[in-house]
């Protein structure tokens, strides 16, 4: 390769993987930001608001009342959901690191949620009742049976009973917690992802049982705890057989029942409005592009959640929504939360298209090599061959190259890119949100491995070695050596692979073959014939160098004494 093309190839592999990093930097800040989330009703008819970690606290009709930063309880990132006790004091879930396992990935893949990533391992409980005056907490369960997970919950107070009732969305079941934190009671129904939690007034507990594609009432005693009373279904409405994902609902004054029905991923669903027996009424009217999240019935007036578009819709009985609930605050607040993530998302995207620009100079660069690679046979029979280098024309020469694992790279890029694609896939459709890997790792790992396969594929077509009665020749990529018998210094031998060592530069031949040499099938790549070739090399270098050191390691000398003769040869 010309050196202009190398100076061209050295630039666009350093570009590629900065810009590819800084895609992946700012995606990854653009999800980490998220609107409104959580809410919760508070005492005097409050309504509390968790919106990028930060809690909202406003009276029934909108005014700020208090903003306070979950850091100031030692919290970075809110987990799971939360409570608003009559005199204030908040129930948390405790600051937990996690850390991406290969059992916990397992887990979330088979949706089962019983091991090391879904729990504390401590013993101790997962929760923390917070003093909003001191922002000191205290762990919530102390000895005994606790709740120890760490992953998404939904959590109710009866104040009046002295019970905490949870939904353990990943372990399939509702548990019901004394003052002291214990857990006193577990259901034995058969739920499947249950979520959001509400005590109606006829001393019921209404739970979203997501993948069971309905809402149910059980009993709310400890005495036949989490027994089915009753039960709506929940049908799309636009196509009875669509699944559907109930995720959320509340009680309006009205009597009627409200329902988020999620899309895919639990993410952009609907609002349905159901009857008092739960027959369908109507869908709420959002905007396009709209996430419901949760729903708070204040009043008339029925609050829900939108971390997407980062509004709270304020929707009354005609199913409309108004203006948007908060205080002027914190509209802003979610106004320059807005702004931040399009920032991000408009950087990952510049950063996106700047890659497919670089991967379009990369096949130029490629295509160009192929034009001089071509070009050179036909110059060098003009010209006399320079000293020290080899001579294609003498017959005593011997070439090695890569033909039969050119294919071999085809087909594993073929391969890997297909497992990645399931892989995200997966994610996109399944996945609940409790992965590490946010919704752009995936294309970003696409990219990476086609950039990577690109260059591993113009190597092979580039890579080769020469050997006759002069001396030893290397093409690599980027550059080639040539030197003279006596200038070969150190053989050194591992696994596959030989580094060389000359006076005039040093380079590494890896699991080569005979150019004249036909595929044999890409089995003969993992036989013991690959080896052999690599053996017969190493001992024609050791012939015409006697002078080199040769270091050879004991495995290779034990697989080597090893090889048989291969049928065809």
């Amino acid at each position: 390769m010309k050196r202009s093309l190398v100076y061209a190839v050295v630039p666009l592999i350093a570009l590629i993987a900065l810009f590819l990093g800084l895609r992946l930097w700012a995606s990854a800040r653009a999800v980490a930001i998220v609107g409104p989330s959580a809410m919760k009703p508070g005492p005097n008819g409050a309504i509390y608001i968790m919106s990028n970690d930060t809690l909202y606290m406003h009276d029934r009709d909108g005014g700020l009342l208090d903003k306070v930063p979950m850091s100031r309880f030692g919290i970075d990132t809110l987990i799971g959901d939360f409570w608003v006790y009559q005199n204030g004091e908040l129930l948390l879930r405790r600051p937990v690191a996690q850390s991406l396992t290969l059992s916990g990935e397992a887990e979330l893949f088979a949706r089962t949620g019983a091991g090391e990533k879904d729990r504390l391992g401590t013993g101790e409980s997962i929760l923390q009742r917070c003093s909003m005056e001191t922002f000191q907490c205290r762990t919530f369960g102390t000895g005994g049976e606790v709740f120890d997970k760490i992953t998404a919950f939904s959590l109710l107070v009866d104040e009046g009973k002295g019970i905490t009732y949870l939904s353990d969305v990943i372990g399939h079941q509702l548990l019901m917690l004394g003052e002291n934190g214990k857990i006193i009671a577990r259901s034995n129904t058969s739920f499947l992802f249950p979520n959001n939690l509400l005590l109606d007034d006829d001393g019921l507990l209404y739970v979203s049982d997501t993948n069971h594609h309905r809402v149910v009432a059980v009993r709310a005693e400890q005495d036949r705890f989490g027994a089915i009373e009753k039960e709506f279904r929940i049908v799309d409405p636009r196509n009875a057989l669509r699944p559907t994902w109930p995720m959320a609902q509340a009680h309006a004054a009205d009597g009627t029942w409200w329902v988020i029905n999620a899309g895919d991923n639990m993410s952009y669903g609907i609002v349905m409005v159901l009857s008092e027996k739960g027959a369908f009424e109507r869908v709420v009217s959002l905007p396009d592009g709209a996430d419901p999240l949760r729903l708070v019935a204040s009043g008339d007036t029925m609050l829900i959640t939108d971390p997407s578009l980062m509004r709270v819709y304020s929707v009354g009985k005609s199913g409309v929504p108004g203006e948007d609930f908060g205080s002027q605050l914190f509209k802003l607040d979610l106004s320059e939360l807005r702004r931040e993530r399009r920032l991000y998302e408009l950087i990952a995207s510049v950063f996106m298209w700047a890659l497919l620009v670089l991967l379009a100079c990369a096949l130029v660069v490629a295509r160009q090599a192929r034009v001089q690679e071509a070009a050179a046979p036909m110059k060098q029979a003009g010209q006399p061959a320079s000293t020290g280098a080899l001579s294609g024309a003498d017959p005593g020469t011997r070439r090695y190259d890569y033909h039969s694992a050119i294919g071999f790279y085809r087909v594993k890029f073929t391969i890997i890119t297909v497992v990645l694609v399931s892989a995200a896939v997966f994610y996109v459709l399944i996945s609940r949100g409790l992965t590490l890997f946010h919704k752009q790792f995936f294309p970003a790992a696409l990219l990476a491995h086609f950039v990577s396969s690109f260059f591993e594929y113009l190597h092979l077509k580039r890579f080769s070695v020469e050997m006759n009665e002069r001396g030893i020749a290397y093409q690599g990529i980027s550059r080639s050596v040539s030197s003279p018998w006596g200038g070969v210094r150190k053989v050194s031998v591992y696994g596959a692979s030989s580094r060389i060592v000359t006076d005039h530069g040093n380079f590494t031949i890896g699991p080569v073959e005979p150019a004249g040499d036909p595929p044999r099938g890409l089995l003969d790549l993992y036989r013991g014939q690959r080896m052999k070739y690599h053996k017969e090399l190493v001992e024609e270098i050791q012939k015409r160098a006697p002078q080199a050191k040769v270091n050879i390691s004991w495995l290779v000398r034990f697989q080597w004494k090893r090889i048989r003769p291969v049928p065809g040869d």
